[in-house]
């Protein structure tokens, strides 16, 4: 009897509602497809054996999902075959991508990682995909775009009618969304609301990032500097001074700083001998928000200061020409973050506009050549590939010190791994052969010189691929770099004060968010009320905290090597 009943129940309910029912099946059909989408991120997250750092995204994103899906419940036939192409399409294409990115750098796909996509060159991302996906990602959206749209075309036959009811379900399922928006709002955090699924974390970091841009034009058209920007000293006016930016370049992986491997003989014998400051972490582990911080006043942490002043702009207040030239891509001539902190330089280079594919070492030959006697005082940027991903494309295929297994000590190690950290270190090697070479032409000079290496991030090497610099995932090779810093006799001599104070700071504890104040010091250059209390190489220099992301920072006692990450093949 009770089968009976409910036979007849169900004949009634599609008796009396029957337009209902019927937008109901389309419904449940499309919050099955985007809670699909959403357990496949999740599961990918589950076995890449990812700690999430936005909570567990299933939770998080099921009130969003629930409201997007739920105008299908009052929209009609004709606003969903409009709606349901704009909900599905972009939701399954960027849910694929960020599982393809999570099983393969083993990290969830959050506001720093974005940022580093929104940052990043046309160039530089179509170099990153073909070096870690190659034809996989290809394959992955044509199976989507194949379900896709056997799907949508099913649910274009289907009739759908608002009708009360539907609008009524419809208003209901959008309360948990709403509410809880409104909550994050009362609590000034409206910014969660989007927080929720990486399709709407997508869009907000794209705004995020057009603030962060719009700062950086700022910057650029309307600089605020402190009054009084002055040299130090007439003996400053002679000064020349090279800036080398490195590219993920983890300081762990040179010998100077204990690495196993002698990755940087030339500079290690260079005479007078460089100052390896050994306790220095990037500010952003993105090439942009890193140079951003490095080359301007503003600085992270929580008690964020955003400020108009360039390192650019101080030193043409103080007198100084300065050179760029740039082996990285570029976007164009104000349309990228790192063109915007280098606008008002008197020259600059790219050169691989000029020659695709070109090695750094054709830097060198692009320095100009300055006479001893100048006008004033110089500086020229150098700014490097140094060891971004494709490691094996930095330096000439026919060089590379490193070879074969790591040492005896790891004569078992993975042999793939072996060849991708061979392939890292070798282009460490080849960044250190550049620095010999700078070296070299600043002591022909008869003029106080000097040259500061510094990297923008650096690099985590890990189970035998190269991991997403994500600030979030918290990894302390993403951020610790080298700074070191060569000064001629002449430089040593003309100002014997500072470089005293210098070698006093050797161990002291810096990120790059307040390198700035030491970098003006290098370059002779104070102002009214210059902070000397931030200035790295002075004796009165106090340490502040270091953060990645809002985390605090401490310098680890563990030495890395290549021995933590070995991986036995008769473990395998």
């Amino acid at each position: 009897m009770t089968v009976k009943n409910s036979v007849l129940s169900r004949k009634a309910l599609k008796t009396k509602f029957p337009t209902e029912l019927q937008t109901l099946k389309v419904y449940l059909i499309v919050l099955a497809v985007l809670l699909l989408m959403l357990a496949a991120e999740f599961v990918i997250l589950y076995i890449a054996g990812v700690n999430t750092t936005i909570g567990n995204p299933f939770l998080q994103a099921l009130p969003l999902y629930l409201a997007l899906s739920a105008p299908v419940l009052f929209l009609g036939t004709w606003g969903n075959r409009v709606y349901l192409p704009l909900l599905i399409l972009p939701i399954c294409l960027i849910t694929v991508c960020g599982c393809l990115v999570s099983s393969r750098f083993h990290l969830q796909i959050d506001g720093d990682i974005i940022l580093v996509i929104l940052a990043s060159s046309f160039q530089e991302t179509e170099e990153f995909i073909q070096t870690f996906f190659g034809i996989t990602p290809i394959l992955f959206l044509m199976v989507l775009a194949i379900v896709t749209g056997y799907l949508l075309y099913r649910l274009f036959r289907s009739p759908m009618k608002r009708t009360r009811y539907t609008v009524i379900l419809g208003v209901l399922l959008l309360l948990p969304y709403a509410i809880s928006c409104t909550r994050y709002i009362v609590m000034g955090s409206a910014k969660r609301c989007f927080d929720r699924a990486l399709c709407t974390r997508l869009i907000s970091e794209y705004f995020i990032f057009k603030k962060e841009f719009g700062v950086l034009k700022d910057i650029a058209e309307h600089p605020e500097l402190p009054a009084g920007v002055r040299l130090k000293s007439p003996d400053a006016n002679r000064i020349l001074g090279v800036i080398v930016i490195g590219e993920s370049a983890n300081r762990n992986h040179m010998g100077i700083y204990g690495y196993s491997r002698a990755t940087d003989p030339e500079i290690r014998k260079a005479v007078p001998p460089v100052l390896p400051f050994d306790d220095v972490i990037s500010a952003y582990a993105s090439t942009t928000w890193a140079i951003r911080y490095l080359f301007t006043m503003s600085e992270i942490g929580p008690a964020r200061q955003d400020s108009k002043c360039s390192l650019i702009d101080i030193l043409k207040a103080g007198g100084y020409r300065i050179d760029m030239i740039s082996n990285q891509y570029r976007w164009g001539e104000y349309d990228g973050p790192i063109n915007l902190i280098f606008s008002h330089v008197d020259s600059r280079k790219y050169l691989q506009e000029k020659t695709p594919k070109v090695l750094d070492d054709a830097l060198l030959t692009e320095m100009p050549e300055f006479p001893e006697k100048s006008n004033g005082p110089n500086l020229i940027i150098l700014h490097l590939m140094g060891s971004h991903a494709g490691y094996d494309s930095r330096y000439p295929t026919d060089w590379g010190p490193f070879t074969g297994m790591i040492d005896d000590a790891n004569r078992h190690l993975v042999p793939q791994y072996a060849e991708i950290l061979n392939k890292y270190d070798n282009s460490i090697a080849f960044t250190d052969r550049l620095l010999a070479g700078v070296i070299a032409k600043l002591k022909e000079q008869d003029r106080p010189t000097f040259l500061l290496y510094v990297s923008d991030h650096g690099e985590v090497i890990d189970d035998g691929r190269t991991t997403l610099r994500s600030g979030k995932s918290r990894v302390p090779d993403a951020y610790e770099i080298p700074f070191i810093v060569w000064m001629s006799h002449e430089y040593r001599e003309t100002f014997p004060e500072f470089v005293r104070e210098a070698q006093n700071n050797l161990h002291k504890p810096l990120q790059t968010d307040k390198a700035f104040w030491g970098m003006v010091a290098l370059l002779q250059l104070t102002w009214d009320d210059f902070p000397e209390e931030k200035n790295f190489f002075s004796n009165r220099y106090q340490p502040q905290e270091r953060f990645i992301s809002d985390i605090r920072y401490e310098k680890r006692n563990i030495q890395p090597s290549n021995t933590q990450l070995n991986k036995r093949t008769d473990e395998k």
